[in-house]
C-alpha cells in the first residue's frame, strides 16, 4: 500500500463514525486517508 503525497482530509479512526464520514466524503469526490 502506498501513502499518497497529498490528500484533502485525514480521518483518524476506522470505527463506525470514521468509516461513515470517509464514505460520504469520498462520494463527494474528496481525497481522503483513513488511519
Amino acid at each position: 500500500m502506498e501513502i499518497p503525497q497529498r490528500t484533502d482530509v485525514v480521518i483518524v479512526g476506522a470505527g463506525l463514525s470514521g468509516l461513515a464520514c470517509a464514505r460520504r466524503l469520498q462520494a463527494e469526490g474528496i481525497d481522503i486517508v483513513v488511519l
